[in-house]
């Protein structure tokens, strides 16, 4: 079977340097060892490191079972920040940029991690209207963290500036 994965905000198998495997590596993993061919896709900006991978959108081929497509994104500098929601929009409306392409070839299933909101929400409509089976993994409170980490006199207008994320997450 041919599988998508979905995930940001996690190291990647090239990154170098002790990486702690989270999800999208350990399930490619898995994945692999199962005969499956997987293509992860991630932003070109390290989350961990707060800095670019790749200046453009870039596509990696690590061995014939195993490949990347990092979609670019500017990232930001701060993880609760209107420039991590911003990174995530650009992000996101790359990647359906990117899914316009007319070589694409749909997968037979696809692992979408959450979040961030708006590349989940692009992914999962996209997915959807393709007929692609998709599984969603939430993992963080997306888009209440960020409400949460305001003081209490600024969640009102929090949630005027987080409504898109709101409506996307429901």
């Amino acid at each position: 079977m041919k599988i998508w994965i979905i995930q940001t905000g996690e190291p990647l198998h090239f990154d170098g340097g002790a990486l702690r495997k989270m999800r999208a590596m350990n399930l490619a993993d898995f994945l692999i060892s199962r005969g499956h061919e997987v293509v992860i896709y991630s932003t070109t900006f390290n989350h961990t490191l707060k800095k670019q991978r790749f200046v453009k959108t870039s596509e990696i081929k690590i061995n014939r079972q195993l490949s990347y497509v990092l979609i670019k994104s500017p990232g930001y500098k701060r993880n609760i920040s209107i420039g991590r929601l911003v990174d995530h929009a650009i992000l996101a409306l790359n990647f359906r940029l990117y899914l316009n392409r007319s070589d694409i070839v749909l997968p037979d299933a696809v692992f979408v991690g959450y979040p961030p909101v708006s590349l989940s929400f692009i992914s999962l409509r996209w997915l959807y209207k393709k007929k692609v089976f998709s599984i969603l993994d939430l993992k963080d409170r997306w888009p209440d963290i960020f409400e949460a980490a305001l003081p209490i006199y600024l969640r009102t207008l929090s949630r005027l500036v987080l409504w898109p994320s709101y409506f996307m997450r429901n």
